[in-house]
């Protein structure tokens, strides 16, 4: 993951990147989306895509796919 990272640093002059670890959030729960309400980390996130001019998500491939845990939802 780390080499996405790295690789994307290295190809552009000026850019920034911040790695945002995904782990802590919670499985996709279209109830709350529907009601507009979010946990706090869900939020702290959400903010972050907003505020971003461009977004990278990098997954290690397994099989031709993305691995089990990693971008299901």
């Amino acid at each position: 993951m780390f080499a996405a990272i790295h690789i994307s640093k290295e190809s552009v002059n000026g850019v920034e990147i911040e790695y945002i670890d995904i782990s802590p959030l919670p499985v996709l729960n279209a109830d709350l989306e529907v009601a507009g309400t979010f946990l706090p980390v869900v939020e702290a996130f959400r903010r972050k895509i907003l505020q971003a001019d461009s977004v990278l998500f990098a997954s290690p491939e397994y099989n031709y796919s993305v691995t089990g845990t990693s971008m299901r939802n």
